[in-house]
């Protein structure tokens, strides 16, 4: 006999999905404008070795801005996976507060040493004690209904909830699989 496993409702998970999938879109429209702010050369004032040293900064923050976009096909592709369709939406910038954790300043900002210090902030792991850059302080605070601590990033909150709740949803789901006769299975000799 298979205990009772307390499972995720599907609609807490499809919340949790579509969550992590506007947050990573969020935060790849804040890492490419800061990157596309940046000044392009000596057309623009810069000595050649400032202007290879920024298209150095721009290409490192562009490649952030993909990390994020590789996390937003992971998470539509886990939602695909479970019958999941995640919005492709977002608020406008910036972002109200209310839509993230109350605390957490998500607006489009050029770059600049107090917005670097920003994504420090947002994407500090959980055991980092960073301060927010600054400039994004919140006009006010929310209280707010939601399992979040101001002492971890807001990735990170995100992630765990929905790790957690899919690791009890593929236990779940393997004792299923294990527990029952298959009728057919395919096998690189049956696709033949």
């Amino acid at each position: 006999m298979v205990a009772a496993l307390s499972l995720p409702s599907r609609e807490k998970l499809a919340h949790a999905l579509c969550e992590a999938a506007e947050l990573e879109h969020d935060l790849m429209c804040t890492y490419l404008y800061a990157a596309f702010s940046l000044k392009s050369g000596t057309e623009e004032g810069l000595s050649e070795q400032e202007g290879e040293a920024v298209a150095r900064w721009r290409r490192a923050i562009i490649a952030i801005a993909l990390d994020e976009m590789g996390h937003l096909t992971a998470v539509w592709n886990i939602a695909s996976a479970l019958g999941v369709s995640p919005p492709f939406t977002r608020d406008n910038f910036p972002l109200s507060p209310g839509k993230v954790p109350a605390g957490i300043v998500v607006k489009l900002a050029p770059f600049t040493p107090e917005v670097l210090q920003h994504f420090i902030y947002l994407e500090r792991p959980m055991t980092a004690d960073e301060r927010d850059g600054n400039g994004f302080e919140p006009e006010f605070r929310l209280k707010i209904m939601k399992p979040w601590e101001n002492s971890t990033s807001l990735s990170t909150r995100i992630y765990a909830n929905l790790r957690s709740a899919m690791a009890r949803l593929s236990h779940f789901a393997a004792i299923r699989i294990c527990s029952c006769r298959p009728t057919r299975s395919i096998s690189p000799a049956s696709s033949r």
